[in-house]
């Protein structure tokens, strides 16, 4: 496990942690002989490594296994021989926050069953945390160095001393103590060279030469001697690597045991996808038939040797197979020092084939002699190797940079599209600029590069870099790139055509045939865009959660951010048969920001913002994660800042005009939930819109239709209140609800479990279904849930029993989340002094304003009632007539009823009209409101207003209003209106 912390947001940065985890990570992965290594970086919590290794690890491995803990970043003490571990957020001289006992692993020891058991701590003051210690002495056999097992810590300095780091660029640096550790671990002693293993103990040994040599030449200051220390006596072995560059490196099954290598993990099938991963990432961009053979010679079981023979056929290539020009007949042409030769060469080495070794150090060699000849596809070539790093070279963005920039003045069509991505991330000590990447990619897709048309496509399509937006012109780029084999460009094609969009019919048949295509020939886009319709079910495509998941892990293991975050969106809700696993949900989404995705940003935000995933509830860290997405275009980062600023929320003044203007660019950008929330905006008449209907409806409408859960849920309340047509459809907003709830949206659980408690919607009542949902809802922090289940405390209804304080506290929760129903809701109790809130009157009417101000109509008719009723000496009979006017064109239920009392009673100079008055009430009690249903009654009880006297529909109609009370608070009901 490697934690790595550079991004700090109150200390000094650390540009080498990066440099040092990928290193670190490439060592165990390639030649420690490790099947896993976990990564965790900037986003890390402490709390998130303390849960890893107290609790999945400690689960996880066994006897059989080995554990190797890195930690590079930041370290202090107190002044008081404690050591912390500083994260992120961490503050100077503060330690309740941000930081990690430095002396953790003596827990961590303990608790671990693992055979062996490695730290090593790159950090100022670690060597604080372990008592002294001399090396071990050196032993022959690996049996013999095992033991019984190991735990064994290793620090970068003694207590006093500091971590050093040196400069080698503008914007590279790296750690000494990493550095020197590594060369140890790879070349060994003059001893080792003759066995397959090198022990911790000789590499800190050849780490202290390494070191002395370096901080001597620092000057005085600058000491560090690296530490070494055994945690448990009874553990009498050490800790053991393979040394693959040994004269005979091969370990026997038995040594390997001793090691605390399982037998199977030498050859896992994640260690061998791990190596084809990594080199099909380092090769897949060359389009080049002697790598992609290459490769199906190394991997020919893998999952991407099928993938390199369908991308051959269908650019028209040969076909994996074809032998390449020997290196015995190549190499006497490069004397001559003739590019062409060159490049032959350095595709052998960099291959393997031709009857050379694979040796990238000298592909290097030779495509840099042929760049310098003015081949383009070298200078590109060195830029890939450089991008993703190779076996033996380490990632370098600097240098992959200079190389693409050298492939562009020699006029290389990828060269440019690949700095143009640079460009758009600002990797690479490369300009930031959304105008510098247009220009890469308008001059990559005029010299024919597929991969520029297809960026230069999304450009148009976001309206990216003053572009004005123009999803015609985006289409066309993405058919012609598509065309030229790109199946990127297949991936948002096939987009475009599901959701008719840039001038296409939609055409279910065509999307469903460029997504399976782009997933075929392996590109991440798409095999992520095929697991969504599996995972949502399309009109082409049957919903199937277990060929979701699959594709999102495959996806995800490419190191593709938006298969991570998919994959992370299916651990929250535990689709396709995993565990809720809201803790992995937030590791996947913090990968994705690691790798600069901002909609990784937005939805680790969304964790910050409803403290998920053992993530602090943290409103002002969602924020900051939101506003990052948004400046870079983010359609979600955009959407969940707008719906800040409408609640007000982490710090931000609310401001609904700025709210309206961020969610009008999300909806432009077909972010379901932002097209949802605009169309809240439409529906309530907020951010200075006219409230509009028809609007609103079309919004959620195509929310909803692209599986969005809160467009789920307000187009079912539109079916409640029968604003898509003269009647209410309970049927259809019951299967609206339904599917929010099965998407594992809070909201739409709670007004399903409403619906059951009612027997609404073809629902059976169902109280106990009901309860769970509900209680479910509430639990997730939905403001709706909470709300009903202190109904149901507060009235003992439901099979609840009667519990004041439980209904206070919910009460209370709800609406410190803000929520409208939660301001009106504890008015009501502050007029009636339940479940223990204090008799207040003005604090009531005072929390009714606060909601109507956020649309809300039942706390406007709330208003009306104290208003009609003169509370606190205001009566008003004219305002409060508006009020009910205004509820009821709203659609509101509770609205319909007052009004009708007013018309019934001939108030506020309304014309007494007993008949508008049933009318009213009718249209009330069909939404099985009780106040509606209870005056209804009253009329048929006296044979009022038309109706002819009735005391059986009577009776109905007040034992159906009282069953409904038992999910709606009861109000209006405890203010006196008159007999």
């Amino acid at each position: 496990m490697l934690v790595g912390i550079g991004d700090y947001s109150g200390l000094q940065k650390l540009k080498s942690v990066s440099k040092d985890l990928a290193e670190m990570r490439d060592f165990l992965l390639a030649e420690g002989s490790f099947d896993k290594v976990y990564v965790m970086g900037d986003t890390t919590t402490p709390q998130l490594v303390d849960q890893y290794m107290m609790e999945r690890f400690v689960s996880e491995l066994t006897e059989d296994d080995r554990l190797l803990f890195y930690y590079s970043g930041h370290g202090t003490d107190t002044g008081h021989g404690d050591a912390f571990l500083q994260f992120r957020d961490a503050v100077p001289d503060v330690w309740s926050r941000g930081v990690l006992r430095a002396d953790q692993y003596l827990i961590w020891s303990r608790m671990l069953k693992a055979k062996h058991v490695l730290f090593i701590y790159d950090a100022c003051f670690a060597g604080e945390a372990i008592a002294k210690a001399g090396m071990a002495e050196p032993r022959s056999s690996i049996s013999e160095l095992s033991g019984n097992g190991s735990r064994i810590v290793v620090t970068a300095g003694t207590g006093s001393q500091r971590s050093w780091v040196l400069k080698a660029s503008a914007d590279r640096q790296y750690s000494i103590f990493t550095e020197a550790l590594l060369k140890a671990l790879r070349g060994g002693s003059a001893d080792s060279h003759n066995r397959g293993f090198v022990t911790i103990n000789e590499a800190v040994a050849e780490t202290h030469v390494v070191l002395a040599e370096v901080t001597n030449r620092l000057g005085p200051g600058h000491e560090m001697k690296p530490e070494l220390a055994t945690l448990d006596s009874g553990r009498s072995g050490t800790f053991v690597f393979l040394n693959p560059h040994a004269r005979k490196p091969v370990i026997a099954r038995g040594d390997a045991t001793f090691m605390g290598m399982a037998g199977s993990k030498g050859n896992s099938p994640d260690t061998d996808w791990q190596l084809e991963l990594a080199h099909w990432r380092s090769i897949d961009s060359l389009n080049d038939p002697d790598l992609y053979n290459r490769h199906c010679e190394m991997f020919p079981k893998g999952v991407f040797c099928p993938i390199a023979q369908r991308i051959m056929v269908l650019r028209g290539q040969s076909t994996p197979g074809v032998p390449t020009e020997n290196i015995a007949v190549v190499g006497p042409f490069t004397t001559n020092g003739t590019r062409e030769a060159m490049m032959r060469l350095a595709k052998a080495y960099e291959s393997g084939t031709g009857g050379s070794a694979l040796n990238t150090a000298a592909a290097v060699s030779h495509y840099e002699q042929a760049a310098q000849m003015g081949d383009p596809v070298a200078a590109r070539r060195l830029g890939n190797i450089f991008y993703w790093g190779r076996k033996g070279i380490s990632a370098d963005m600097t240098k992959a940079a200079f190389w693409y920039r050298q492939g562009t003045y020699l006029g290389d069509a990828d060269s440019f599209a690949f700095l143009g991505a640079m460009h758009l991330s600002g990797k690479g000590g490369v300009v930031r600029g959304e105008r510098e990447a247009l220009e890469c990619f308008q001059r990559a897709a005029d010299l024919g590069s597929f991969r520029g048309t297809s960026y230069l496509g999304l450009m148009f399509e976001r309206g990216i870099a003053g572009l004005q937006r123009d999803e015609a012109k985006a289409v066309a780029l993405y058919q012609k790139a598509a065309d030229l084999g790109d199946p990127r460009a297949m991936a948002y094609l096939a987009e475009m055509y599901e959701f008719g969009r840039g001038g296409l019919l939609k055409d279910a048949d065509r999307a469903s045939a460029l997504y399976s295509r782009s997933a075929e020939l392996g590109d991440s886009r798409g095999l992520s865009c095929l697991g969504t319709a599996y995972l949502r079910g399309r009109s082409w495509l049957p919903k199937d959660e277990n060929k979701a998941l699959d594709l999102f892990k495959r996806a995800a293991d490419m190191g593709d951010a938006i298969g991570l975050i998919n994959l992370g969106v299916m651990y929250a809700h535990g689709f396709g048969g995993l565990p809720k696993d809201q803790r992995k949900a937030v590791e996947l989404f913090s990968q994705a920001v690691e790798l600069d995705e901002p909609i990784g940003m937005a939805f680790l935000g969304a964790e910050f913002e409803y403290g998920r995933g053992g993530l602090l509830r943290d409103e002002h860290k969602a924020v900051a994660l939101y506003q990052k997405a948004a400046d870079r275009g983010d359609g979600f980062g955009l959407a969940y800042l707008g719906s800040m600023h409408l609640t007000g929320k982490g710090g931000l003044a609310r401001d609904e005009k700025k709210a309206l203007e961020l969610l009008r660019k999300a909806a432009d950008l077909d972010v379901p939930f932002g097209i949802a929330l605009l169309g809240v905006m439409y529906d309530e008449g907020r951010g200075g819109l006219a409230p509009d209907t028809t609007q609103a409806l079309q919004l959620f409408s195509r929310a909803a239709e692209q599986g969005d859960s809160l467009g789920l849920v307000r187009l079912g309340l539109m079916q409640m209140r029968g604003a898509e047509s003269p009647s209410r459809d309970e049927h259809k907003a019951a299967a609206l609800f339904k599917k929010a709830a099965d998407l594992g949206d809070p909201s739409g659980m709670a007004y399903l479990g409403e619906m059951y408690l009612l027997g609404q919607g073809g629902l059976s009542r169902d109280a106990h279904k009901a309860g769970e949902l509900i209680r479910d809802a509430a639990a997730a922090g939905d403001s709706r849930g909470m709300i009903l289940l202190a109904n149901l405390y507060s009235s003992g209804n439901g099979g609840f029993q009667r519990d004041e304080g439980k209904a206070h506290d919910l009460y209370t929760k709800a609406l410190n989340l803000g929520d409208s129903d939660a301001m009106l809701m504890v008015g009501l109790m502050h007029l009636s002094g339940n479940n223990g809130f204090q008799l207040d009157e003005q604090k009531a009417e005072s929390l009714f304003g606060k909601a109507k101000d956020l649309g809300n109509y039942r706390a406007m008719v709330m208003l009306g009632i104290v208003r009609l009723a003169g509370s606190g000496g205001r009566k008003n009979e004219q305002i409060a007539v508006e009020m009910f006017t205004r509820a009821t064109d709203a659609g509101d239920p509770s609205g319909m009823a007052m009004l009708g009392y007013v018309h019934e009673m001939g108030i506020g100079g309304v014309v007494k009209d007993l008949r508008k008055a049933v009318d009213l009430y009718q249209r009330s009690a069909a939404f099985r409101h009780p106040t509606g249903m209870m005056l209804l009654a009253r009329m048929y009880e006296m044979g009022k207003g038309g109706l002819r006297r009735d005391t059986h529909k009577a009776n109905s109609l007040y034992t159906e209003a009282q069953q409904a009370i038992t999910v709606a608070a009861p109000w209006p009901l405890s203010v006196k209106i008159g007999q």
